[in-house]
């Protein structure tokens, strides 16, 4: 007797050592699973920092149209000395040695910018003080020091290439398009994390209940063994019965470990979703709260689903604006693609006066004045990159919508093996709990046999091992209707709105995850 006590008993021992030592019970329920998961999961949050990021690349693509503004201030000196030619185009007027010297301050300002319709712009204002050996000589000069300004405009136009809002938009349109692509892969990400903590979580559900239902076995098991060791030392059985029973339990205790195995499986699993620290995860046992139970099955309509996924499914979404994305790469490689015509004009002011001011007064004010407007054209040779670049964007356009293609056959298919998955664990729950109860109504005829010596131990050992089988089927199919009801929701695109979750946001940087569920 000792000897099939003892290995079993270290291994019950081995099995509750690996679920406590130096380990936290933490009770756990499926609610407060899911809300740890939408505060802490890393996928999720690394996806709405792309989100944000995205959001930030909208504005650096408005930024092309800012205007800027330069301010200049330089002061020059200078003192060169003047050949034959440079000293006589100065009538002859020079310091000591030939000597040209020059003390200049000079103020700039300007602005220039671009339009939504390709229209560059430009303003300067200049306002120069020139101290120099030629304007020293009062007979070769009319002030001294010299004052200068000017106030110039220039207006380029492009007609054909770079003209319109398609051009000019395109790289706005393309990462506002981009923006909503990954707000959409943030959201997927969200569903996908719910749906993977409910997988887990009902999975860890039924390691936990078959590890008692493993437990018992063992427990029944070992009492039997204890009776029929009793009873071969009375002389009523013989010892194969005792070493059958031996194995029994040798065979449960196996079974409880790979129970507890699984078990410890669904853990690590589920803090891959909701945890976020790796310190968090050392010293915790999380243990499901409530009994497994099968989720309540809606009507199967496939039509009625497949209408809803489309409507609903973040990834088919996903496809309409990358299209949209890339229609807009395509109409820009369409512009890039044709001969640069552009209008262009100035126009200018000055004025030369003893001070500041009347220079700013003769500039504004003054006679001076010039203005150019004229055409500038260039036609590339070949137009080699502009072609090779339309060609490439057709292509990229093309995949976009085979891609849509690709989801929506994709679409259909998740549906039809969602639906086929409910229906076949449907009738597996039904099927599991028949056996069970077969098996219950056996177990008790196999004891009553037992007892009054019409059956062997052997055969009592088999039918329990029927019951505790079939009892482990019953909560595997549960566990497995409620996953493939949480894989038809996801088919559909209905699994946050089935939770009563909602996702809230203006911008990126302020979105909200509301959900009804409370401990």
């Amino acid at each position: 007797m000792r000897f099939f006590i003892l290995p079993g008993l270290a291994v019950v021992l081995t099995v509750f050592s690996t679920l406590n030592a130096q380990t936290v019970r933490e009770p756990i329920a499926l609610p407060d699973a899911v809300r740890m998961a939408l505060e802490n999961n890393l996928e999720v949050q690394i996806q709405r920092s792309e989100w944000l990021a995205n959001d930030s690349r909208v504005w650096i693509a408005w930024g092309a149209f800012d205007p800027a503004f330069t301010y200049t201030a330089t002061r020059e000196s200078s003192v060169t000395e003047q050949n034959t030619r440079e000293f006589i185009s100065t009538g002859g007027v020079a310091g000591q040695g030939r000597l040209f010297e020059e003390n200049n301050f000079r103020l700039g300002a300007s602005m220039e910018g671009r339009t939504l319709l390709g229209t560059r712009y430009g303003v300067s204002l200049r306002a120069d003080r020139l101290d120099n050996t030629l304007n020293q000589n009062p007979r070769a000069s009319l002030y001294y020091p010299e004052h200068f300004s000017s106030l110039g405009f220039e207006v380029r136009q492009p007609l054909w290439k770079d003209f319109g809002t398609a051009a000019n938009l395109a790289e706005v349109r393309i990462a506002r398009a981009t923006k909503n692509i990954s707000k959409m892969e943030w959201q997927r990400q969200i569903i996908q994390a719910v749906a993977t903590v409910l997988v887990n979580y009902y999975e860890m559900q039924f390691g936990f209940e078959n590890i008692r239902v493993k437990q018992a076995a063992v427990e029944a098991d070992r009492r039997l063994l204890e009776q029929n060791v009793r009873r071969e030392q009375l002389g009523f059985l013989s010892p194969l019965d005792v070493r059958q029973a031996g194995v029994a339990v040798s065979g449960d205790e196996e079974e409880l470990l790979v129970a507890t195995n699984q078990f410890m499986e669904s853990q690590f699993k589920l803090k891959r979703v909701i945890l976020r620290e790796r310190e968090a995860v050392g010293g915790r046992t999380f243990e499901p709260v409530g009994v497994l139970k099968p989720k309540p099955i809606p009507v199967l309509n496939r039509e009625a689903f497949i209408a809803t996924a489309f409507e609903r499914r973040l990834d088919y979404a996903q496809t309409g604006e990358e299209i949209k994305r890339e229609d807009v790469r395509y109409r820009y490689a369409k512009n890039q693609a044709a001969p640069r015509v552009d209008i262009v004009g100035t126009y200018g002011t000055q004025g030369l006066e003893s001070t500041y001011g009347k220079s700013f007064d003769e500039t504004f004010n003054g006679p001076s004045d010039v203005w150019t407007l004229g055409v500038q054209v260039s036609i590339p040779f070949t137009n080699m990159q502009g072609r090779a670049q339309l060609a490439t964007v057709r292509q990229l356009k093309m995949q976009a919508e085979l891609r849509r293609k690709q989801v929506e056959l994709t679409i259909v298919l998740d549906v039809d093996t969602a639906l086929s998955r409910v229906e076949t664990n449907r009738q597996r729950v039904e099927t599991s709990r028949q056996s069970m109860r077969l098996a219950q109504e056996a177990v008790r005829i196999a004891n009553r046999q037992f007892e009054v010596g019409k059956m062997s131990s052997f055969d009592v050992l088999e039918q329990r091992r029927k019951l505790y089988n079939a009892q482990t089927r019953e909560l595997e199919s549960i566990a497995s209707l409620n996953v493939s009801l949480v894989q038809l929701s996801q088919a559909k695109g209905t699994l946050l709105d089935e939770l009563g979750i909602r996702v809230e946001e203006s911008t990126p940087k302020s979105p909200a995850l509301v959900w009804p569920w409370t401990r």
